[in-house]
């Protein structure tokens, strides 16, 4: 996890040509370097991530087909009016990616303080789908492949120790961020008697 204000990201930023503010996964080095920005997608007044906290990403991938990004920002405002209806609020970060991979990239973070966030989907599809209507949302999912060419869902776990955070995240949990090393374990030095000669 590599926080807004840490030298890398200044340099996407400039990169980028746009000034904002985010946190972004350290990608693996073999991996084409790529440039994201926030999203175009419609936001809603979700919970804002506890970092500090933060112990698994859910990064879900959706690669839209050209000419069909209003289509993806047409179903973001009803999944976001469908989640605002039945009063869900859980943090995720939408971006778009600007370079680095083909065109029509957009990328959904969902930082998790633990893996029963995912325990918790199916309640929380279930909310989505009465609030939006079993019609209108079948009618949606029914779009989604004409809309886009893949997506795929990946989940990592944060490591402390690839990780640039800032001390007030630190903080919040040293001993996660900042584990004592373990004690090393001790040497008998005592030398051995010889035997049998």
């Amino acid at each position: 996890m590599v926080e807004s204000n840490h030298p890398t990201m200044q340099g996407v930023r400039l990169l980028a040509a746009r000034s904002c503010s985010y946190t972004m996964i350290g990608w693996p080095s073999h991996r084409a370097f790529c440039i994201p920005s926030p999203a175009r997608i419609p936001t809603s007044s979700t919970t804002a991530p506890n970092l500090g906290k933060t112990r698994f990403i859910n990064i879900a991938s959706y690669r839209v087909k050209l000419g069909h990004t209003e289509d993806l920002m047409a179903g973001s405002k009803m999944i976001l009016g469908a989640l605002e209806k039945a009063n869900l609020q859980f943090p995720v970060l939408a971006y778009e990616v600007m370079a680095g991979v083909p065109e029509g990239l957009f990328l959904f973070i969902e930082p998790m303080e633990s893996l029963k966030t995912l325990d918790e989907g199916p309640a929380r599809d279930r909310a989505m789908i009465e609030a939006m209507g079993a019609e209108n949302f079948g009618r949606l999912m029914k779009g989604t492949g004409d809309v886009f060419a893949t997506i795929e869902t990946n989940l990592f776990s944060v490591s402390p120790q690839m990780s640039y955070v800032s001390k007030e995240v630190e903080d919040t949990d040293a001993n996660f961020w900042k584990p004592k090393a373990p004690a090393k374990p001790v040497v008998e030095t005592t030398p051995k008697e010889k035997t049998g000669q």
